[in-house]
């Protein structure tokens, strides 16, 4: 009896300790996994922190990442960071080669691009294509909506620019340079004028209704790139070697900007919706930022940087809240 006893004793002790040792494999386990999703954790938030001013999309898409592995207190800056300075809203997708302009609808429920293919139209909310814009049988290096919605203009290297009626995103009138390559073309606010710039150093303001030259300019030296009104119709700029803002009742020079002359040109740009600020980015030979000038005081109040290509196009939405810098490195940024 007394050895059945021991024998039980036993096999309750041996049952204990089997019981603790597994136990501990399990703590030990746990504890090396939990240690192993926290060091992923922190490599994936230190990745996310060191691209989110080149990459927002991808540096947020890290952090969140970071975060399904270890709620660490790195992952929660990476990810507050990367929700704080990454301000993109939508990826527009389809063109197949690049894309070289954007603009947003008067309602900002769409938005044009302009690419070597094509140009399309999206909405803003979903990034699905609402029309292709067949026509030009070149690359088309911008396109924009008139004030009102009802029309679209596209620029193109086959030497013209088209007017487009949205409500069919049929073709209506075409405006063809003398020579040369169309780089841009823009409407003024109350939708009779349109200027185009050239590759011949030109700008031509037309009647858009009748298709007759108002007004051409020719700068003496440098590239032109664009052109823009400011939204009262009341200045128009140039963006070329300098920027260079012209009164449109009188066409006499009001003011010229630049950066940094050893980094290349002011080749595009547009103004804030009050008219107070003037945006600049300089052409493929700049250094890929785009510069914010106060228009009263010639004062830079601003640079924007991420891109590590050429910047396209530079963009207010109609509110003023929003900024959009289009490059050659990536999609449509919005730096909010």
């Amino acid at each position: 009896r007394n050895r059945t006893q021991v024998r039980g004793q036993l096999l309750r002790v041996w049952g204990i300790a089997i019981a603790l040792v597994v136990i501990g494999a399990i703590v030990t386990f746990w504890q090396f996994w939990q240690t192993k999703r926290q060091s992923t954790s922190r490599e994936l938030a230190q990745r996310a922190t060191m691209l989110l001013q080149r990459n927002p999309e991808l540096s947020l898409l890290l952090a969140l990442q970071a975060m399904n592995q270890a709620d660490t207190s790195e992952s929660q800056e990476a990810l507050r960071r990367a929700l704080v300075e990454s301000h993109l809203r939508t990826t527009l997708r389809g063109h197949i080669s690049t894309v070289r302009s954007a603009r947003f609808s008067p309602d900002s429920r769409l938005v044009v691009t302009a690419s070597e293919d094509q140009a399309r139209v999206w909405e803003t909310n979903t990034g699905k294509t609402v029309a292709e814009l067949k026509g030009h049988t070149d690359s088309i290096f911008s396109a924009e909506f008139s004030r009102d919605g009802s029309r679209l203009v596209t620029a193109s290297e086959d030497g013209s620019a088209k007017l487009w009626q949205t409500s069919t995103w049929t073709s209506v009138r075409e405006f063809r340079a003398s020579s040369g390559r169309v780089l841009s073309a823009t409407f003024s606010p109350n939708g009779n004028l349109l200027s185009t710039t050239d590759s011949e150093s030109t700008a031509r303001v037309w009647n858009a209704h009748n298709g007759q030259i108002v007004k051409e300019i020719i700068l003496p030296t440098g590239p032109l790139g664009r052109s823009e009104f400011s939204s009262d119709g009341k200045m128009m700029a140039t963006f070329g070697d300098v920027v260079t803002i012209w009164d449109t009742s009188t066409w006499r020079q009001l003011a010229e900007f630049h950066g940094p002359r050893d980094k290349g040109s002011e080749e595009n740009g547009s103004f804030s919706p009050d008219g107070k600020y003037i945006v600049s980015a300089q052409g493929n030979s700049g250094d890929h930022i785009a510069r914010i000038w106060e228009i009263s005081t010639r004062r830079l109040v601003g640079e924007l940087k991420g891109h590590t290509h050429e910047i396209f196009s530079t963009k207010f939405s109609p509110d003023g809240r929003l900024l959009m810098t289009l490059g050659k490195s990536g999609g449509a940024r919005d730096p909010g």
